[in-house]
């Protein structure tokens, strides 16, 4: 009789325990399919905290497709912009949200308030579900809801030192590099100022001899610009440096610029279509003779540029065309165009393509001599070339499953 009982009663809460679970499961395959659309965000940890979506790895099968962009701030965080694009049976409904971080915001940090957006992006999606039953909205009360004063003024200062050392039996590599950078960034200016200096020292060995090389490289670069409205702006760079890689031991420049966007800069992390002029003038002292006989010059140079950018639920494209000639010999030009696209063809495809070209006829600044061999060999100075290049190509398919949501870290990533 005892026996009886207790099978009983494991039947009853075994019957119980599988109902519960055929509800669970039942309730969520109603939850609205999503896929997120971003490069640099930590997907197992949102899927670990937002357990209430299904995650597809194809933009196709979701229900929502969210797209993630950022943009630097002026205070040296970034500006996310989350944009809710829906489909299916919530393809009339597209909403965008934004919230910043702080420069010296963690990684943890950054993580933690991407998923706290994406869930109350997602609030009104999930509403029209049945998992809306389920959920349930907190309020946490600020302590503080004034807004101090910025003693700074906007002023962002930062200070960077770095070193690195590795080698092997025949070749040894250190490398030091220094950056301080004050920067202010506000609706109507943008100032950027920075000092860089870096020390590289390569040495080979070849049969029984070293060779050494180094590069030493200063700079002090800044940039102004003004806001004029939504599509213009204008401003100029000033640039102090000395590279004797490039046969420079002082070059100082000064160039004004104006830009137009055709779409409105508050578009940005969408699409950008930026034109900008740019004329000025530089001055250069040299560390040895030029090919044309110089120690030290000074000229007048352009440069153009076209910049486009776009970001779509199909892909990514960015591509810039540069052009740039010396006012006093239009023959000493250079042109350059420069391209990432990221496409998805078809469901699971997708292709990615990455390059760039430039003409060079600009070289104003080579050394008047015979390289030496290891000169050569060590990349010690800029080598005379017609042109340049570089370029990637690949391509993903996925198939399978169409759901992603477990994360199992066992033996990492």
């Amino acid at each position: 009789m005892k026996f009886k009982l207790l099978f009983l009663l494991v039947f009853i809460f075994s019957s119980y325990e599988l109902y519960g679970q055929e509800a669970d499961a039942t309730l969520e395959k109603t939850a609205p399919k999503i896929f997120i659309d971003c490069h640099r965000c930590d997907i197992d940890y949102i899927r670990t905290e937002i357990n209430f979506v299904n995650y597809v790895y194809d933009r196709k099968n979701a229900d929502i497709h969210i797209m993630i962009t950022d943009q630097n701030t002026g205070s040296g965080g970034e500006e996310y912009t989350l944009t809710f694009i829906g489909q299916n049976e919530f393809e009339a409904k597209t909403d965008t949200v934004l919230f910043t971080t702080q420069h010296d915001d963690t990684r943890d940090m950054i993580r933690d308030k991407m998923v706290k957006y994406l869930k109350m992006g997602l609030v009104p999606y999930i509403i029209k579900t049945p998992i809306a039953d389920e959920m349930s909205l907190t309020y946490n009360k600020s302590s503080s809801t004034m807004i101090k004063k910025d003693n700074w003024n906007n002023w962002v200062f930062r200070v960077r030192l770095s070193g690195r050392l590795n080698g092997e039996k025949s070749s040894r590599n250190s490398h030091i590099y220094g950056r301080v950078s004050a920067n202010r960034i506000t609706e109507d200016w943008k100032i950027r100022l920075n000092l860089n200096g870096s020390y590289n020292e390569d040495r080979i060995q070849f049969e029984d001899t070293w060779y050494k090389t180094t590069q030493n490289r200063k700079s002090f670069y800044g940039l102004i610009v003004k806001s004029v409205s939504d599509h213009w702006a204008f401003g100029g760079s000033f640039n102090v440096n000395s590279d004797i890689y490039m046969n420079t031991k002082l070059g100082v420049s000064c160039y004004p610029a104006i830009e137009y966007n055709v779409f409105p800069y508050s578009e940005s992390t969408r699409r950008e279509l930026r034109i900008k002029y740019t004329l000025g003038a530089e001055y250069i002292y040299y560390d040895s003779e030029t090919i044309f006989y110089k120690m030290e010059e000074g000229f007048a140079k352009q440069n153009f540029s076209i910049s486009f950018e776009m970001k779509q639920r199909w892909g990514t494209v960015e591509t810039d065309l540069r052009a740039s000639n010396y006012l006093q010999d239009f023959d000493k030009n250079r042109l350059g165009i420069y391209s990432d696209l990221s496409i998805r063809l078809f469901k699971g495809f997708s292709i990615n393509l990455h390059g760039g070209f430039s003409w060079i006829r600009d070289q104003i600044f080579l050394k008047n001599q015979i390289l030496e061999k290891e000169d050569v060999l060590l990349g010690r100075y800029a080598m005379q070339t017609d042109y340049d290049y570089w370029g990637s190509i690949g391509f993903e398919y996925a198939f399978g499953s169409i759901f992603n949501n477990i994360v199992n870290p066992r033996f990492g990533n």
